[in-house]
């Protein structure tokens, strides 16, 4: 399985997770700008469940990214000789 597997999964999971937000909150809405009158003087802007879906599936690919198994990988190290990058493929493997 590819990371990019792992990365939709997880962020398919925190999608998840928006919705469950939504749920639990009772705030199944469309974005706006604010629902109540006072909100809309204010221009107070509501993303609604969509958004909260978006910011749950970020969410969770960034903490996964971060404190996950791939957080330990070194993205632009240098080989043990001290030349090149460690991730770079070579012809002979």
């Amino acid at each position: 399985m590819s990371i990019s597997f792992f990365i939709a999964a997880i962020a398919l999971l925190g999608g998840v997770g928006g919705v469950l937000n939504c749920a639990v909150t009772g705030e199944f809405v469309l974005p706006s700008f604010g629902t109540a009158k006072s909100d809309r003087r204010k221009k107070a802007w509501r993303p609604g469940w969509i958004g909260n879906v978006i910011t749950g599936a970020g969410a969770a690919v960034f903490v996964g990214m971060v404190y996950g198994p791939l957080g330990q990988v070194a993205l632009n190290a240098l080989k043990p000789d001290g030349k090149g990058s460690a991730t770079e493929k070579h012809g002979n493997s």
